[in-house]
């Protein structure tokens, strides 16, 4: 008999001798043995359920986390006869990586698209719930921390820090800390710069009430959750198709007129140009750009419709903002 022939008649017995032999080795916690010889049997194209829960429980018994999961989220994707154990196990996996934000969201899309078999249903909303307070006991102390921080950054003057503190805050619960919040929107010493990114998180957090911003000697009464974001607003546009012209003449340097908006709107928000002075801003980004281009600028400083005084009293006033932009924040 031919050697490929032995082998055919050989391999179930070799199968079973494998198949036991890493059943063993998990049995007796020799992970690293185990692995090795469900490789094998995966290599010999064994794909069997248990080869694989076995192979996943080695990975994760041996700290490969990463490992685990890619081969977890390839058996999900497969959708089989053993989906919802493949499922539970990759919870478990999250739930040991401390991934509960990811627990949550996969939890509620299951329950919300499969039908969960009842057998596995407690389970499955116990990992939910567990996953649900450790996730909000971690968001509150890292929004402990991370005030710690602001504060700290707040008594030694440092602006930088301030605003990069709270750009990671965005994301966290904002109310306990709403008072103290509130009185650096209102406090002459912080950053223009800084104050924007206090408005953008309490707009991220949708809070329903009247507050008041200070910048630049002007005060304004805003409620953030009915603030339009920056780049959405009316007066932004407005300015963008006053520019429009550009875009279609010399692409380049609307880019730069459109960066140059952007980052005179953020350092002025929450508050906004009056509409009547939207032509002169406009005017004004095209000389700066065309400065900065080393593109003639004469040009945009004629207009029948605009004092060439107002053209460049907005050129200094935008100038001064990116000086602002450019000492908090680096691009």
């Amino acid at each position: 008999m031919s050697r490929e022939n032995d082998n055919v008649i050989l391999f179930p017995k070799w199968k079973d001798a494998l198949e036991e032999e890493s059943l063993q080795a998990l049995k007796e916690k020799r992970y690293e043995d185990a692995l090795n010889k469900l490789n094998k049997l995966i290599e010999h194209d064994v794909h069997s359920h248990e080869v694989y829960t076995g192979k996943i429980i080695c990975l994760m018994e041996l700290g490969h986390y990463e490992k685990a999961e890619e081969l977890c989220r390839e058996l999900i994707d497969n959708e089989d006869a053993y989906y919802f154990e493949y499922i539970h196990i990759y919870l478990t996996l999250l739930f040991q990586m401390s991934h509960y934000e990811e627990i949550i969201s996969l939890t509620d899309r299951i329950f919300q698209t499969k039908k969960v078999p009842e057998s596995l249903k407690a389970q499955l909303w116990q990992l939910y719930e567990m996953s649900k307070k450790l996730h909000r006991d971690e968001r509150q102390d890292e929004a402990a921390g991370l005030m710690d921080e602001l504060k700290a950054a707040v008594n030694s003057g440092d602006s930088v820090k301030q605003w990069r503190v709270l750009v990671k805050c965005r994301e966290l619960e904002v109310k306990p800390y709403l008072d103290y919040i509130k009185h650096l929107l209102i406090n002459d010493s912080i950053d223009p710069v800084v104050k924007t990114a206090i408005v953008q998180w309490l707009q991220k957090q949708e809070i329903d009430e009247s507050i008041e911003v200070g910048k630049f000697g002007n005060a304004l009464c805003i409620n953030p959750s009915k603030l339009k974001d920056m780049n959405d607003h009316p007066v932004t546009k407005q300015i963008l198709v006053l520019l429009r012209e550009v875009e279609q003449n010399n692409p380049s340097l609307y880019e730069l007129l459109e960066k140059l908006l952007t980052r005179y709107i953020y350092v002025m928000f929450p508050f906004t140009p009056d509409e009547g002075r939207l032509l002169e801003i406009a005017q004004a980004l095209k000389v700066m750009g065309a400065e900065y281009l080393h593109i003639d600028a004469s040009p945009y400083l004629e207009s029948e419709y605009i004092d060439i005084e107002d053209i460049k009293a907005c050129v200094e006033e935008i100038l001064s903002a990116e000086k602002h932009y450019f000492s908090i924040i680096e691009e």
